[in-house]
């Protein structure tokens, strides 16, 4: 996430003023404490799952979060503004509560998955830090880790830190105004709006209690006013900003566009050199190809199908319509015509007549040796439904793409290696966000979810740093890279939403100030949208801690 980088904290105008700064300051501690972007999905690499086809493709090859509950994964980056200075802070913040649950379950790779993690949280800041300085903006402090500070050095004016958390870092912006003044004027309002208004209802209270004679009514203009009476109401304080070029809030929209993608074009770049780096000079990345035909996994009891079709069996048809995906270096494209085949069938089935057949030309399994023949059998089904008008026509089969064996591609060029990185990347990109999207539609559709949202959970940090453990135990390269790259573009994907708070909603900010011609939007606005977006984060984030803290002891 990225912090506000035009707007200092709102201090409160009213004599609740010392609860809400306990308030902020308990919101900072949260901050540093709970996962902060829980609107992603698990990442769970499941070694084991090599030898199941359809695991392996949904949680090694296709790299997609896994929609469904279990170990979750999620990343933390924030950006806030600290309560009482008014910096900005571009920083990533994991949940140390994944930490402890790893010690206790004894992941002796714990460590080194989160450096891995640290690592890719630390490219993002990289990324909005070179942006800044490419630029000549100020920075006061580019932090790795977060919490007490442990050793560090000055140079050029900035602070670089070592801290005693090593789960995300920052970089810190300075404020663009002076914030102790404004909290001291602020707290000046507020007492004399009191006054104001105590005042002002003694004086009508007055009139009430002591009724005038019609003389006095008659001539009250010409009377002097009393001491007590002449008072006026107070003028609000008014910010008066900073006009050093070199703060960040006071560069054009384009390089505060630029400082504010930084962290997403690093991470994305970070991603694609891995993976071209395991195509070209690593062991090559894992593929999972799809074959001809859509596999059947289950029939059901007293359906059309049942003791016509059997599980291992591959339909090659329907209706005479090959099911035969389209040859292609994609895996995303071979992958996704399986899918396609498999829609089909249910489509044909569901569409059809009541009384009509349904023709399937099937390959079957040898029952003695299990394996797929090339015999082709056309079977006869009439699809039925107990009620046509809730349920569609079935013939009772559950079908999944026809998967091949695994398969390792690797690059034998420059040229091929980005070539493939390139549709490794989009594959990965793609679905993540494909992932994200549903997850975010079964936040806002209760009670009507569809069933690829309906899976969809909040996810904490504590299945990253456990799979990332179990990946780096392996001593697979290949497979740490891969992991480190899906890390790296999740982080991207969601730092790209347009949610205030995140680095998709502060250039929002930025593109409406261009559509108002360069007219920006007041910053008291920015900050209190922030600060709701920011509440609504912490909530989701308990909501995932509290799930996490209490999956280790199921």
């Amino acid at each position: 996430m990225f912090g506000t980088p035009v707007a200092p904290v709102r201090l409160s105008r009213s004599r609740t003023a010392p609860h809400l700064c306990f308030l902020a300051v308990t919101v900072f501690t949260c901050i540093c404490v709970l996962t902060f972007c829980p609107v992603t999905k698990a990442f769970h690499l499941d070694h084991n799952a090599l030898r199941h086809r359809e695991t392996y493709l949904r949680n090694v090859v296709t790299s997609v979060p896994r929609l469904r509950r279990g170990p979750r994964l999620s990343r933390i980056e924030t950006g806030k503004t600290n309560s009482g200075r008014g910096e900005t802070e571009l920083n990533a913040i994991p949940a140390a509560a994944s930490v402890l649950e790893n010690f206790v379950r004894g992941g002796s790779g714990a460590l080194p998955s989160i450096g891995l993690l640290c690592f890719v949280v630390l490219i993002h800041e990289l990324g909005h830090f070179s942006a800044a300085r490419m630029f000549g903006i100020t920075v006061k402090e580019f932090s790795v880790g977060v919490g007490p500070r442990l050793l560090g050095f000055q140079n050029d004016n900035i602070d670089y830190s070592l801290r005693i958390l090593p789960f995300g870092g920052y970089v810190r912006f300075p404020e663009n105004y002076n914030t102790t003044l404004f909290f001291e004027q602020t707290v000046f309002y507020e007492r004399s709006m009191e006054d104001f208004k105590r005042l002002k209802a003694n004086k009508k209270q007055d009139e009430v209690k002591k009724p005038k004679s019609s003389f006095q009514n008659m001539f009250q203009f010409l009377l002097p006013k009393t001491k007590s009476e002449r008072f006026e109401k107070p003028e609000k304080p008014i910010i008066e900003y900073y006009d050093d070029p070199d703060l960040l809030q006071n560069r054009s929209a384009y390089q505060r566009a630029i400082v504010l993608v930084g962290g997403i074009v690093f991470n994305f770049v970070l991603a694609f050199s891995l993976y071209f780096t395991t195509l070209t000079i690593g062991d090559g990345m894992p593929r999972l190809p799809v074959q001809p035909g859509v596999l059947v996994t289950n029939t059901i009891e007293n359906a059309p199908a049942y003791n016509k079709v059997y599980k291992g069996d591959v339909i090659t048809k329907i209706n005479n319509i090959d099911l035969s995906p389209t040859t292609s270096s994609s895996n995303k494209k071979t992958k996704a015509a399986g899918e396609k085949y498999v829609k089909n069938i249910l489509t044909t089935v569901q569409s059809t007549t009541p009384g009509d057949n349904v023709v399937l030309s099937v390959r079957r399994v040898d029952p003695a040796t299990k394996k797929l023949t090339d015999n082709i059998d056309v079977v006869r089904l009439v699809p039925i439904s107990n009620d046509i008008n809730t349920f569609p026509p079935s013939i009772g089969v559950m079908l999944t793409p026809n998967f091949g064996s695994i398969e390792m591609v690797r690059a034998s060029s420059v040229a091929e290696g980005l070539k493939e990185a390139a549709v490794q990347f989009d594959q990965v990109t793609t679905e993540t966000a494909s992932a994200l999207l549903s997850i975010i539609s079964s936040l806002f559709n209760f009670g009507g979810a569809s069933k690829s949202s309906s899976d969809a959970s909040l996810s904490g940090p504590v299945a990253m740093i456990r799979t990332g453990s179990d990946v780096i135990e392996n001593g697979n390269l290949a497979a740490v890279c891969a992991f480190a790259a899906a890390i790296s573009i999740n982080l991207g994907v969601v730092n790209s939403l347009p949610f205030p708070g995140l680095d998709g909603g502060q250039l929002a900010f930025v593109l409406a100030e261009a559509l108002r011609g360069g007219r920006k939007i007041d910053q008291r606005i920015q900050e209190d949208i922030t600060a709701v977006a920011f509440t609504f984060l912490i909530v989701i984030s308990l909501s995932t801690v509290f799930g996490d803290v209490a999956s280790i002891f199921k």
